[in-house]
């Protein structure tokens, strides 16, 4: 039976087998998943913010900024046998949510764009996005097989 790890914001997790990462409600946040499919292992970072050296925030989490966070997912990936050069990735959420439309801001869009910049350096290919807008999103992604499950809300 597949196992269901929910990851929430500022959070991220790796795993291999039968599996699934699950995001529910992704609204300004972004989905990171990163899959390889040569040795079956996957990880998923729910990033809340593009990049710690430009929003340092007190006792963050280690997957709370886009750019620290897929470095993270990475490295743990590395550390269960993947190799970076079998890696592609998705890209979930980034929507422009109520506090951001209010305000003139548009965090979504800076966090996918540095988890992009941070993807692109290092060589890892982006499969594909679901990104941008107004609706929130659920994402489930199935480290048996690689594949999403997505649902706008």
């Amino acid at each position: 039976m597949k196992q269901k790890i929910m990851i929430e914001r500022s959070e991220g997790a790796c795993g291999s087998g039968d599996t699934a990462f699950v995001a529910r409600g992704l609204d300004d946040d972004v989905a990171v998943c990163i899959y390889d499919e040569e040795h079956g292992i996957g990880a998923m970072v729910r990033a809340a913010l593009p990049d710690e050296r430009r929003c340092a925030l007190d006792n963050a989490a280690p997957y709370t900024y886009a750019r620290e966070g897929v470095q993270k997912a990475i490295a743990e990936m590395e550390k269960l046998g993947a190799d970076i050069s079998d890696m592609h990735a998705f890209l979930i959420g980034g929507a422009l949510g109520k506090l951001c439309r209010k305000n003139g801001w548009d965090v979504g869009k800076r966090t996918l764009e540095r988890a992009k910049k941070e993807l692109i350096k290092r060589g890892i290919h982006i499969s594909g996005q679901y990104t941008g807008g107004s609706r929130r999103r659920s994402v489930e992604f199935d480290l048996n097989t690689g594949g999403l499950h997505l649902v706008l809300l």
